[in-house]
């Protein structure tokens, strides 16, 4: 997807913003998608109460993951796997939200 921008832009300057590297896409797109926090349940005098508290990164990265692959599979269409993998993983990288 990303080389057919590359060849149908029109100058130099548009194809210098256009990101080739799939490691640097997939990381961007983890990077975007990361939660900060996440909610642990504390129990006080019998209550249980949801508190917001800060989540370790090897876990945020995990998370991550595991939403874009279940975004990935709850699109609907005749169209494989691994493309809207690639459709999902171009759409984090970028911060917009299509639906194909």
């Amino acid at each position: 997807m990303q080389l057919d921008k590359y060849y149908d832009a029109k100058n130099d300057a548009e194809r210098e913003a256009i990101i080739l590297n799939p490691w640097e896409i997939f990381h961007k797109a983890l990077n975007n998608c990361k939660p900060i926090l996440e909610t642990m349940p504390i129990k006080r005098g019998g209550t249980t109460y949801a508190v917001p508290v800060p989540i370790k990164d090897t876990k945020a990265t995990f998370v991550a993951m595991r939403w874009l692959i279940d975004a990935s599979k709850d699109k609907d269409g005749p169209m494989r796997f691994h493309l809207k993998l690639a459709y999902e993983l171009m759409d984090a990288a970028n911060d917009t939200v299509n639906n194909f």
